[in-house]
């Protein structure tokens, strides 16, 4: 425990710190200071342990934490706790209105769109707005030329494959159920990917140019489609980057680095002669 005492006061937010190294690192928060640069995508941070993060979410793919108790893996410890809730259907989170509990913030959060009444998700062939994207993506298939309906219940299915696995909801076996719109899933695996379309994160980050995604999928496509084979040049040095944000991050390095010689090699007012000093002041000839 910290007494109060030796902490180090931050001037200009009188925030404190029981370190030197802490204090210097918070002072970057005002100074903007990024002095750690990504040797992969040129992006700047304040420390060095920020940029280990982002060097291991982004560039290496790794997934460190594991859930016990179904072996999946995740980038970090938050998204792997969200994660247990499937296993634990612990419901900590109440709605005010009508008292349904769920085991996330934020498929209460959209479960009290509900009564909101607040339909966002809007049909762009007949205008027929949905609270849940599920529900859009399920209209849509009326107006598609290619989809298979369930005799059991009526519903329409875009693939054979999603056909398939919808019937298999009709026998009988052990169903895993959506806690926001209670879909039914046949595995863990398709709910979790399901459970994915009512939540705002977007968890997939592109290296290239940092646009976010739901899914790894669709991160796949937008690489192949947004930068594979694709090399943006720098003109002055040769170094070649993936997305002209990179390039432009570095050419203006050498902005940077001719204003500060310019300014070096510009003399002063010290250094010109009295008489040349007046001509300019005073723009006269002498």
């Amino acid at each position: 425990l910290h007494t109060g005492e030796n902490l180090l006061s931050c001037p200009q937010c009188n925030k404190k710190f029981t370190s030197k190294q802490r204090l210097t690192v918070h002072m970057r928060v005002h100074s903007k200071e990024r002095p750690f640069t990504c040797d992969q995508c040129e992006k700047r941070f304040k420390s060095k342990a920020d940029l280990k993060t982002h060097t291991t979410l982004v560039h290496t793919g790794e997934r460190p934490f594991f859930c016990d108790l179904c072996g999946f893996s995740f980038k970090n410890k938050k998204t792997l706790k969200g994660h247990t809730v499937v296993h634990t259907r612990e419901r900590r989170f109440s709605c005010d209105e009508c008292g349904k509990r769920f085991g996330r913030l934020s498929s209460l959060k959209t479960h009290q769109l509900i009564h909101i009444g607040e339909k966002k998700h809007q049909c762009g062939q007949c205008g027929k707005a949905f609270l849940h994207r599920s529900g859009l993506n399920q209209h849509k298939l009326t107006h598609s030329k290619r989809s298979f309906t369930c005799d059991e219940c009526g519903k329409l299915l875009c693939s054979k494959s999603g056909f398939e696995r919808h019937k298999q909801m009709h026998s009988g076996d052990e169903l895993f159920y959506c806690e926001t719109c209670g879909k039914a899933c046949v595995s863990l695996s398709h709910l979790e990917s399901h459970e994915v379309s009512h939540s705002t994160d977007r968890c997939h980050i592109c290296e290239y140019c940092s646009k976010t995604f739901k899914w790894e999928v669709s991160l796949r496509k937008h690489i192949k489609v947004s930068h594979e084979n694709k090399r943006y040049q720098c003109e002055q040095c040769d170094k070649s980057f993936t997305s002209k944000a990179n390039l432009k991050t570095h050419q203006n390095r050498h902005t940077e680095k001719q204003q500060s010689v310019q300014n070096e090699a510009r003399p002063s007012s010290e250094q010109i002669p009295l008489k040349q000093l007046v001509i300019r002041l005073h723009r006269v000839r002498v």
